[in-house]
């Protein structure tokens, strides 16, 4: 049959063959259609039962991940556009996670990266790069306790030196103080560092050169933090006219110790870390008869005072009745008394804590 011109056909036709359209002009398929063309512009139905993704566990901001062919799965501790203004934000209630793992299984000596990067900086301390900690402090309020910053410091042409700052929460418990522990300034013109390092408000910077410190530097008695080791030759004589003696007589049978003359009293002086405070001190020797006193002493006066409450037994670790801080002056003196040369005096220590 042949047909010339336009027709209008408004009865029900069924085509037993294949259709073709030819000419058919690119168009959208309406919401719900089914129907298209394939290459050769013949009329096919779309498949709607195989290849089709399916979605589990679907949610607002959720990100989707495979679980292999035609399956994605909403993650609910993965979500984009997370509160609190996070673009991607991983949280989970499970023990020791959420876990980051970055690995690479090449044989280069490429290490894992992560790479913070910024364009359009303009003017000083531009912050290139934050990690923040944040934790709920005892009062469950959310705090940041320590931040680590990579900045661009004095960033003018031809010296933008970076800078790399760990900032810490201050130890007095303030919730929004941050304090500078580390800073680390690269010189882009002269290849000199200068290298912060201290605890609390303490810097310390190399200029020239030179090294200067700055704050207060809170590195303890020769690094540590806990204790000062009082010494045989921290000990002097009092005004008996003997000095102090070293017993060397069994030293072939490896043993040393310090005596005092007589029955007279010795006396250690004790410099407390600028910083730190003295809590305890115990002296160790052979009588446990004998007994030691803790006094504060001034540079500026012939003053003492009592720290201690009265005597310890040697051997005894004293808690001081009243603890001393260190300051520009004072110092502690401890007290030793003896029944002569059979009274041994090994040493002792002081126990320092940070304030």
């Amino acid at each position: 049959m042949k047909w010339i011109g336009q027709h209008i056909w408004s009865f029900i036709s069924r085509f037993r063959s294949d259709v073709y359209l030819e000419a058919t002009e690119t168009g959208t398929i309406a919401s719900g259609g089914n129907l298209g063309l394939d290459s050769n512009n013949k009329i096919v139905k779309a498949d709607t039962e195989s290849g089709e993704l399916t979605i589990t566990n679907a949610g607002n901001n959720r990100v989707l991940t495979s679980n292999g062919g035609t399956e994605l799965n909403g993650e609910a501790e993965m979500t984009f556009g997370a509160s609190g203004g996070a673009l991607l934000q991983l949280s989970s209630s499970v023990s020791n996670e959420p876990v980051i793992n970055l690995v690479n299984q090449n044989t280069d000596s490429n290490p894992s990266l992560i790479h913070f990067s910024k364009t359009a900086t303009g003017g000083n301390d531009d912050k290139i790069g934050v990690i923040q900690f944040e934790a709920d402090n005892v009062a469950d309020e959310l705090t940041t306790f320590a931040k680590i910053l990579g900045e661009i410091s004095n960033a003018v042409d031809t010296d933008e030196s970076g800078r790399l700052l760990l900032k810490v929460a201050a130890s007095n418990g303030s919730t929004s103080a941050l304090q500078q522990a580390l800073t680390a300034t690269g010189h882009g013109t002269d290849n000199k560092v200068d290298i912060g390092l201290g605890f609390g408000v303490a810097s310390v910077t190399t200029v020239a050169g030179d090294l200067v410190v700055t704050g207060v530097p809170k590195v303890g008695w020769h690094g540590s933090d806990t204790r000062i080791k009082i010494l045989p030759r921290d000990f002097v004589a009092n005004d008996g006219g003997r000095p102090m003696m070293i017993e060397d007589d069994s030293i072939g049978s490896n043993e040393l110790f310090l005596f005092s003359f007589s029955s007279f009293d010795t006396f250690a002086y004790v410099p407390i870390p600028t910083g730190y405070k003295a809590t305890h001190v115990r002296i160790y020797g052979s009588d446990t008869g004998q007994d030691f006193y803790v006094y504060e002493g001034d540079i500026n006066s012939k003053t003492i005072t009592d720290v201690a409450t009265g005597s310890t037994s040697i051997g005894t670790e004293k808690t001081l009745g009243t603890e001393v801080t260190s300051d520009t002056t004072n110092y502690l003196i401890v007290r030793v008394t003896s029944d002569g040369a059979t009274d041994e005096i090994h040493g002792g220590y002081v126990t320092i804590a940070t304030v």
